[in-house]
């Protein structure tokens, strides 16, 4: 909800439906859900463990 009400844009990808999207989830390190990967122009990937407004805010650059 939170990612919609800023209007980003994002593929949910549910770790209990689907074993491929769990195997990524522990490659990114994780320990907890959710698991948000950003991917940058230019290549750059930030993930972030749980949900952390502030830093999902400075990742997106939004205000």
């Amino acid at each position: 909800m939170w990612l919609t009400h800023h209007n980003v844009s994002f593929e949910d990808r549910d770790i209990r439906e689907n074993d491929a999207f769990f195997q990524e989830a522990i490659a990114l390190g994780a320990s907890m859900t959710p698991v948000t990967l950003i991917e940058k122009d230019g290549g750059g990937r930030i993930v972030i463990h749980g949900f952390d407004k502030e830093q999902l805010k400075k990742a997106l650059d939004l205000t």
